[in-house]
């Protein structure tokens, strides 16, 4: 795993040309979810988490398997 610094800024400027479209919609529902306060500080954490270890699987992947 990458040092937490550069998974927090994969979250917060995500390189949309690596992502798959579902990472993209999932991005941005994220953040207008969270715009709009409606997402406890718990489930916030857990969604980062879940989106930081979906980009670096498919990420991973995508390096040994062009």
């Amino acid at each position: 795993m990458p040092p937490p610094k550069t998974l927090v800024l994969t979250i917060v400027v995500p390189p949309f040309f690596l992502l798959p479209l579902p990472s993209i919609l999932f991005y941005f529902i994220f953040v207008s979810l969270f715009s709009i306060g409606r997402i406890s500080l718990g489930f916030l954490q857990v969604i980062i988490h879940s989106f930081v270890l979906t980009h670096y699987h498919i990420s991973e992947f995508v390096k040994y398997n062009p």
